[in-house]
């Protein structure tokens, strides 16, 4: 039985909702009623590395820790740290596959002055101290019952539980024990999994909020947000939808539902698409901001401010300093970090409203 008409019909559903409210209990998507304001930025530059020895090649990740830059780049297999003013200090990992080695970095995270990287293909995490002193090795167990479980993103939270998200999973979000043993499902996948079959990857990022009370779970191709208890409770869900995104997300799954029916056999593949920046960053104040990727020639890429409870309050443009299509973007102590597709870094600061 094909089960790919069912699966993009309740897709199409979910995206085609009416217009109206956007409380965070609401899990169908809206065209929005909001208002734009003028983005408030100062100190627009491209961030480069002071040094002559080490090259950006794939930055993935930014984080800012103790009045130090973490920079994960995933080519170079290390994390390139740099002091405020942008000066590099030095790195943590190196490439390969023994003890303090890293194996093609997708993601990490710090917790209690610990650095946890994370590499998807082998299912381990590599833990270091903040200077770069390697520490141990976490050999994550996924579900025995889910053989596609590859992990995209980490976050630790309290007692050193890990939490997990996955590119094609069963599983969106999946919680493990500090020494790596798989512990509970938080959130699932709707949509099944077709073996074999063309599938629509999981495209999730996800941060705690609340103090490490909760986890926001965001996909960025429909662009709905989940919130959810660590117990696993769903506490809501809410999105913002323009008619770019929903004329590009349609025609998305039409043209995959279409190469599907001419496949008698198609082979096992997955598809992500990132109609919104890959992540989405959380402000000092608890707003959630996600900056959505889909737009014409005319108008520029935008920034969608929600409040800490899913309610949509405004939305910003991006300024036009920016070279290029931006792939991922952090916020940190009153300062955005965007790296584009062309692996460069640009930083700019809030202005304080």
């Amino acid at each position: 039985m094909n089960r790919f008409p069912a699966f993009y019909a309740l897709l199409l559903l979910a995206m085609c909702g009416a217009p109206g409210g956007h409380l965070l209990d609401q899990k169908t998507p809206q065209l929005p009623d909001y208002h734009e304001k003028v983005a408030q930025f100062d100190d627009i530059r491209e961030l480069t590395l002071d040094t002559q020895e080490i090259l950006l090649s794939q930055p993935v990740k930014i984080l800012r820790y103790c009045d130090k830059l973490y920079i994960l780049d995933r080519r170079l297999c290390k994390i390139l740290v740099l002091d405020p003013q942008g000066r590099f200090l030095y790195s943590v990992g190196r490439p390969g596959q023994g003890p303090g080695d890293l194996e093609y970095p997708h993601s990490f995270t710090i917790s209690k002055d610990k650095i946890y990287v994370l590499s998807s293909g082998s299912r381990r995490i590599d833990l270091f101290s903040l200077n770069g002193n390697y520490e141990k090795r976490i050999a994550l167990v996924p579900p025995k019952d889910d053989p596609f479980s590859y992990p995209s993103q980490v976050l630790v939270g309290k007692n050193n539980r890990i939490y997990i998200s996955y590119n094609l999973s069963m599983n969106l979000i999946d919680s493990f024990l500090e020494n790596g043993d798989f512990e509970k499902t938080l959130l699932k996948r709707e949509a099944p999994i077709n073996v074999p079959g063309v599938n629509i990857g999981n495209s999730s990022f996800i941060q705690l909020v609340d103090q490490g009370e909760s986890i926001i779970h965001f996909d960025y191709f429909s662009g709905i947000f989940t919130k959810i208890s660590l117990g696993g409770k769903i506490l809501g869900q809410f999105s913002a939808f323009n008619v770019q995104h929903k004329k590009e997300h349609g025609r998305i799954l039409k043209n995959v539902q279409a190469s599907v029916g001419k496949q008698m056999n198609p082979p096992l593949r997955i598809e992500v698409y990132e109609l919104w920046a890959d992540c989405f960053c959380i402000e000092e104040s608890g707003d959630i901001v996600a900056l959505l990727k889909v737009t014409n020639k005319e108008v520029p890429k935008k920034m969608y401010v929600f409040s800490r409870n899913g309610i949509l309050k405004y939305c910003n443009s991006m300024p036009p300093h920016i070279e290029g299509p931006i792939s991922e973007f952090y916020f940190s102590e009153d300062r955005y970090f965007f790296i584009t597709q062309q692996n460069k870094i640009f930083t700019m600061k809030r202005r304080s409203q």
